[in-house]
């Protein structure tokens, strides 16, 4: 146990500190629930009435409370833990969020412009412990930013491979007028990996690891035709099917008629394809690992009570690659695999980078 954690008045600093930060955390993530819960009961009322005036009317507040950026001064490492307490993490295994492993004087930042050239996308690199280069490629869920993959970052860095933990669009550092949901991330990601291989060499060798919606741009990536052949596997850890399907399982409490909730996910897509020029049907992992070109290990949580297990065993089905492996970890809830069994969520992965590796296909359910 370090002094941190002690009796000492470090101790006592460290925890007043986490306490805040839980506090903080907590009230912001009952924010963004509170607006989106609000928005879709809106909704309904809305389509009770059933004028397309009034879905027209609330599918803007829908967007806006799900997918506009965090604001400003909201910390972003606190809004991380909030989100993990939210989906049923229990509050001292969130702490891992807080972590101080991503030391800034250990890491680099760096720099590429988003697929389409509108944005200006931000990543933080850091080097193993011994030269090697070998990458993965660290990819945060819905409303959280680098600093979130600590733990992961750390455990990649002990076994040997160089990390680079990216901020997807309109999170963290990262330039964007609305979250990609996985969709206009996937082009992103194929980005990334090219930077690393023209700033590294040809001889790279990369992993794309992602959760929630990390997870579900790292699937969408898995398709992407301009992804570097230096990019040997994909590891997804709770993706839903798509951003669709998650609406629907979300607001399901509140907008009991399928058809209605149906309705107003459709409103809200046509008005974000027009302000913001982004389609979130294309937000669809259970359509693009159809087409995956690189082999895949899933991972999810039999505890998970925002991401559907199902949905993992969904896209394990549909995945095309020569080379799947599906692992669902007992008990472990939203993103919580890693944490729960460290030791045997690593192994999986190393065992499955030896297969991927030796070149081997077909599925395993480990």
């Amino acid at each position: 146990m370090n002094e941190r954690a002690g009796g000492g008045r470090e101790g006592v600093r460290a925890s007043r500190a986490v306490n805040r930060a839980i506090a903080r955390a907590a009230r912001s993530r009952l924010i963004w629930a509170g607006m989106g819960a609000a928005t879709i009961v809106l909704g309904a009322g809305a389509l009770a009435v059933g004028t397309r005036k009034g879905r027209s009317l609330v599918a803007p507040l829908v967007v806006q409370a799900l997918l506009s950026p965090i604001p400003p001064g909201v910390p972003r490492r606190a809004t991380a833990v909030g989100s993990a307490v939210h989906s049923g993490v229990p509050a001292e295994t969130a702490l891992s969020f807080l972590s101080p492993e991503w030391d800034a004087s250990e890491s680099r930042r760096v720099e590429v412009r988003s697929a389409d050239g509108r944005f200006r996308l931000a990543g933080w690199e850091r080097a193993a412990p011994e030269p090697t280069n070998r990458w993965v490629v660290l990819v945060h869920g819905w409303r959280g930013f680098h600093g979130e993959v600590d733990m992961l970052a750390a455990i990649w860095g002990v076994l040997g491979w160089n990390v680079l933990a990216v901020d997807l669009r309109a999170h963290g550092s990262s330039e964007g007028d609305w979250a990609g949901m996985g969709g206009p991330d996937a082009a992103d990601l194929a980005v990334w990996a090219g930077d690393i291989v023209r700033r590294y060499g040809e001889d790279a060798r990369i992993v794309l690891h992602g959760h929630s919606m990390g997870g579900a741009t790292v699937l969408g990536a898995s398709a992407e035709g301009a992804l570097p052949r230096q990019v040997e596997a994909v590891v997804a850890d709770c993706s839903f099917t798509s951003a669709g399907a998650m609406f629907d399982d979300l607001a399901r409490s509140v907008v009991p008629l399928r058809s209605a909730r149906t309705l107003l996910f459709e409103e809200a897509r046509e008005w974000l394809l027009e302000q913001g020029g982004y389609d979130l049907s294309l937000s669809a992992p259970i359509e693009r690992v159809r087409a995956s070109r690189v082999p895949v290990l899933f991972f999810h949580g039999t505890a998970d009570n925002f991401v559907p297990p199902w949905m993992t065993g969904a896209l394990f089905d549909a995945c095309a690659a020569s080379l799947k492996w599906l692992h669902f970890v007992p008990g472990a809830g939203h993103c919580e695999s890693a944490r729960r069994d460290p030791a045997r969520y690593f192994g999986t992965v190393l065992a499955f980078l030896d297969a991927v590796a030796s070149g081997a296909s077909g599925l395993r359910i480990v």
